[in-house]
C-alpha cells in the first residue's frame, strides 16, 4: 500500500478552476523538488554553459598532430571527411580561411555544430546567404526553405518529421499503425490517451484501477511540465498526453534510468536508417520507490536531475560507468557481466526505431515530393528515449527532433562530438572540386521527376522473381537512377563510422507490409540485400526482432 499519494496535497474541490489546479500542481512539485535540489552556484552566468573540462581531449590533442586529420581532404576523396572538435567547448576554434565551404545556423545556437564545422574549415554565413552547403535548423523548416536548394546542399530536416517528435502526434501515428497492422506489432509504447479528445476513455480507465499515470505537455521537452497522478481529478482540462506509468523499470543500484539513442535518417526513398552505436544512459538521482513522489526519482531527464543535490558529475570520459550519466557502451558491458543478452535488447531497440519511422514514412515522402528538389537534400538526427523494464523489454517514451548537443561534461563531448563528425561524414558532402561538370561527369542529381516516374505500378514493368517473393517485383534492367541509388547506398555504408545501418538490412522483408505503398527504390535495395544475404547464409532464414511481453526469456533482474 502506498504511504504517499502523488499530488495528494492538491486534493482539488469541485469548485476549483483549471488555472488554480495548474498552479497547485506546479506548487506541489516545486516544493517537492526544492527539498532535494542542490544549492545554486555562481560559477557561470545563468543560462550559459561553461563547457566540458575535456581533459581527455587535451591529452588527445597533444598526441594527435593536426596534419593527421587535415581540414580538407585531398581532391581524390569523393566526399568530405569530418573530425570531432577536440578542444574544450569554452575555447572556440580559430577562424578558418575562406575555402568556399559555408554553413548557416537557423534558430539554433548549438556551439558543438558551430565549432565542429569551423574546425573542419566551414565558415558561418547569415540566413539570407545562398551559397551554403549545410543548413542546421533548431526549429521547423518551412516549405520555402527547401524549394531553392541545389543538388549539393544539405539540411537537417525532413518535412513532416515532427509527426513523430511531437508527443501527441507520435502516439496518434502509433495508434493508427496498431489499428491497421495489429496492436502486437506496435506494442512498444505505453498505453496513452490524448486530452481533451480522449478524456472520457481515460477517466474510465483510471476509475477501474488505481495506478500511476504520467502527464506530459504535448510539445514540451527537458521534462518541463511533467507530473504524476493517480486520480483523474488531478489532471487539468488542458492539452496533455497521459501515459500509463511503467512501474517496473529495470534498476541499476536501485536507480531508474533511460537510454538516449541517436538515429540518423539519410533518405526517405529509398528508406535508409542508421542507429549510432553509442549513446547516453541517464539516471534519476533518488532511489526508485512507488511509495514516494519526486521528479528526481521518477524522471530521468538530465536537464532536471542536474539540479539535484545527489547528481554526480562526469569528470573523465574514460570513466564512463560512474556518476549520473553513463555511456551506452558501459551499460551494455554491465548487462553482459550480469549474463544478460544485451544484443537481444539492442535488436528490440532497432525494431522500435524502424517501426516508429514507418509510422510517418508515407507522409514524409508525399511532402518531399511537393517541397524538396532533390531526393538527397535532407537528413535528420533524432534522439530516441528508451526505457527498459525488468522483463528486459524496451519502451519508447518519446522522440526528440533536436536532441541536446550541449557538452556539459567530458563524456558528453566525447560521445556527441564523434556523433556529429560521423553524421556529417555519413550524409556525403561533395568537395567543391567535384561539383563542376567535367569529362564523363554529369552535374545532375536524382530529382522528384525520377521519383514520380518510379512510383508507377511496378506491374507495368518487366518482372523477375524477387527475394521477398509474393506479387512484388523489381525491373530486370537498372536505369541510370537505379544504378546511382545502388552506388550511393554502398558508398554511404562505407562512410558509416560509428553508425549501424538498420534499414535496409537482411530483415527488411519483415517490414514490407508496414509501408503505406511499395516504392521501387526500396524494392531495388531489398532485392540486392536478398542476394547478398542468400549468398552469405545458406539457410535463407530471416528472423525479425521479437518482443516478448508475457514472459521474459532472460532472467528478471535488478542489476
Amino acid at each position: 500500500m502506498r504511504t504517499e499519494r502523488s499530488a495528494e496535497s492538491v486534493n482539488p474541490a469541485d469548485s476549483i478552476n483549471d488555472q488554480q489546479l495548474i498552479e497547485a500542481v506546479n506548487a506541489y512539485y516545486h516544493d517537492k523538488d526544492t527539498e532535494e535540489q542542490k544549492e545554486p552556484t555562481s560559477a557561470t552566468t545563468p543560462g550559459e554553459a561553461s563547457g566540458a573540462p575535456a581533459l581527455w581531449l587535451r591529452e588527445r590533442a597533444r598526441l594527435v598532430k593536426r596534419e593527421a586529420a587535415p581540414k580538407r581532404p585531398q581532391p581524390e576523396h569523393k566526399y568530405l571527411l569530418f573530425k570531432p572538435f577536440l578542444e574544450p567547448m569554452n575555447q572556440p576554434p580559430a577562424s578558418p580561411p575562406d575555402r568556399g565551404y559555408y554553413f548557416r545556423l537557423m534558430n539554433s545556437d548549438t556551439r558543438l555544430i558551430k565549432y565542429l564545422l569551423e574546425d573542419n574549415g566551414f565558415i558561418e554565413v547569415p540566413p539570407n546567404h545562398t551559397g551554403w552547403t549545410i543548413s542546421w535548423f533548431g526549429g521547423h523548416a518551412k516549405a520555402s526553405d527547401y524549394q531553392t536548394m541545389t543538388r549539393y546542399q544539405r539540411v537537417n530536416r525532413f518535412p513532416k518529421m515532427h509527426e513523430i517528435t511531437r508527443k501527441d502526434l507520435m502516439y496518434k501515428n502509433i495508434a493508427k499503425m496498431q489499428s491497421l497492422h495489429g496492436a502486437r506489432n506496435f506494442d512498444f509504447a505505453p498505453k496513452t490517451f490524448i486530452l481533451p479528445q480522449e478524456a472520457g476513455e481515460l477517466e474510465q480507465e483510471m476509475n477501474e484501477m488505481e495506478d500511476y499515470w504520467i502527464v506530459k505537455p504535448c510539445a514540451s521537452s527537458q521534462g518541463k511540465g511533467i507530473f504524476l497522478v493517480t486520480r483523474f481529478s488531478e489532471i487539468p482540462r488542458k492539452e496533455y498526453v497521459v501515459c500509463k506509468y511503467i512501474s517496473n523499470p529495470l534498476l541499476i543500484d536501485g536507480f531508474k534510468f533511460d537510454l538516449r539513442v541517436y538515429v540518423a535518417i539519410t533518405s526517405i526513398h529509398p528508406l535508409r536508417i542508421y542507429l549510432y552505436n553509442e549513446g547516453l544512459v541517464r539516471f534519476a538521482t533518488q532511489k526508485f520507490s512507488l511509495d514516494k513522489v519526486s521528479r528526481f526519482m521518477h524522471l530521468t531527464n538530465y536537464s532536471l536531475n542536474k539540479n539535484s543535490k545527489n547528481f554526480v558529475e562526469n569528470t573523465d570520459a574514460r570513466d564512463d560507468a560512474r556518476g549520473s550519466k553513463w555511456s551506452v557502451t558501459a551499460w551494455r558491458k554491465l548487462l553482459r557481466d550480469k549474463e544478460i543478452d544485451d544484443e537481444q535488447i539492442w535488436g528490440k531497440i532497432r525494431d522500435i526505431v524502424i517501426k516508429t519511422v514507418l509510422t510517418v514514412e508515407g507522409l514524409v515522402f508525399s511532402h518531399m515530393q511537393m517541397s524538396v528538389p532533390y531526393y538527397n537534400n535532407c537528413f535528420e538526427l533524432l534522439g530516441f528515449d528508451i526505457l527498459i523494464d525488468d522483463y528486459l523489454n524496451p519502451w519508447l517514451l518519446e522522440v526528440n527532433r533536436s536532441p541536446s548537443l550541449n557538452c556539459d561534461s567530458p563524456l558528453d563531448q566525447k560521445i556527441k562530438g564523434e556523433l556529429i563528425a560521423d553524421l556529417f561524414t555519413l550524409i556525403g558532402i561533395t568537395p567543391l572540386q567535384q561539383r563542376q561538370p567535367g569529362p564523363g561527369r554529369a552535374n545532375k542529381g536524382i530529382t522528384y521527376g525520377a521519383y514520380l516516374q518510379g512510383v508507377m505500378p511496378v506491374s507495368t514493368k518487366k518482372k523477375q522473381v524477387s527475394f521477398y517473393a509474393g506479387d512484388t517485383h523489381v525491373p530486370t534492367s537498372e536505369s541510370r537512377e537505379e544504378k546511382a541509388i545502388l552506388a550511393e547506398t554502398a558508398e554511404e555504408y562505407k562512410r558509416r563510422g560509428g553508425f549501424e545501418r538498420i534499414f535496409p538490412s537482411e530483415v527488411s522483408i519483415n517490414y514490407k507490409s508496414f509501408f503505406e505503398l511499395e516504392r521501387p527504390y526500396n524494392s531495388l535495395l531489398w532485392e540486392k540485400m536478398g542476394k547478398i544475404y542468400r549468398k552469405n547464409d545458406s539457410s535463407g532464414e530471416v528472423v525479425m526482432y521479437q518482443r516478448g511481453r508475457k514472459q521474459a526469456t532472460q532472467r528478471k533482474a535488478d542489476t
